[in-house]
């Protein structure tokens, strides 16, 4: 006689797709909305003697748009030319995720087609990258956004260097984090292939020597224009707010 198959662990009847699809449908219109109003705000302004509009985008803007993995209201903060970079990335982000509730993520393990579950892990391991790039280009974007609102001519060197300096540990950040998942299993096709012979480093380990220097740069991008906003001839309660604007804007 034919043997039955092995009863299904509790719960793997559960089906959390639809959630999943609804909220990548609101982020994606809440994130669209966001970045077409950004872009709209900056286009209104002052024309030149000719009547043409007078320049308002640049890099912090297309940055931006190019990193919007930070789920749209980051980009309040960024810089222009990079905003349409940010904008790439997300939308990206968001089509593969749509591909994956498609294919059966949301499901239980054993509830996938197993056809269906190569294709998953592969794109799984490209949202790695994606993620990755787009975390570095928000924070570039904000770098950039900074050297736009306080010229390097009216800064001290300090801070210029301290700049600079982040700009540098940004670009470190990512080259680490790249060649870290690269590299964490061998051969690297195990990276999206689990069923190969090979073996993978501690992915929690990975993660969290990522997070924590990530953290650090966002803390200097929060703390920079402090010390600028507080010099400024204003009353205390201005200053107040006006930190609180850049803090909420780059969170």
């Amino acid at each position: 006689m034919p043997m039955s198959p092995p009863p299904l662990p509790p719960g793997s009847e559960e089906n959390r797709a639809p959630a999943y699809k609804a909220f990548l449908t609101l982020m994606t219109i809440l994130t669209t909305a966001t970045i077409t109003l950004r872009f709209w705000s900056r286009s209104m302004g002052p024309r030149g003697m000719s009547g043409a509009s007078v320049h308002r985008f640049w890099w912090d803007d297309w940055v931006a748009l190019l990193s919007v993995v930070r789920f749209g209201m980051s980009l309040m903060y960024h810089d222009s030319r990079i905003s349409w970079l940010l904008q790439v990335l997300i939308m990206i982000y968001f089509a593969i995720a749509f591909v994956l509730v498609e294919l059966g993520f949301g499901r239980h393990i054993w509830m996938v087609k197993a056809d269906n579950l190569p294709q998953i892990f592969k794109l799984l391991y490209s949202i790695y990258y994606i993620y990755d790039i787009s975390l570095f280009t928000t924070k570039t974007s904000a770098l950039f956004f900074l050297m736009r609102l306080f010229p390097k001519h009216a800064n001290s060197r300090l801070w210029n260097h301290t700049l600079y300096a982040t700009h540098g540990l940004n670009v470190a950040w990512l080259l680490g984090i790249v060649l870290g998942t690269f590299f964490m299993c061998s051969p690297v096709q195990k990276g999206w292939d689990p069923m190969l012979p090979g073996h993978c480093g501690t992915t929690s380990a990975l993660w969290t020597g990522s997070a924590i220097p990530s953290v650090f740069i966002d803390l200097v991008i929060l703390l920079l224009p402090i010390p600028k906003i507080w010099s400024l001839q204003m009353g205390r309660s201005q200053k107040v707010g006006i930190t609180l604007v850049f803090i909420l804007g780059y969170w």
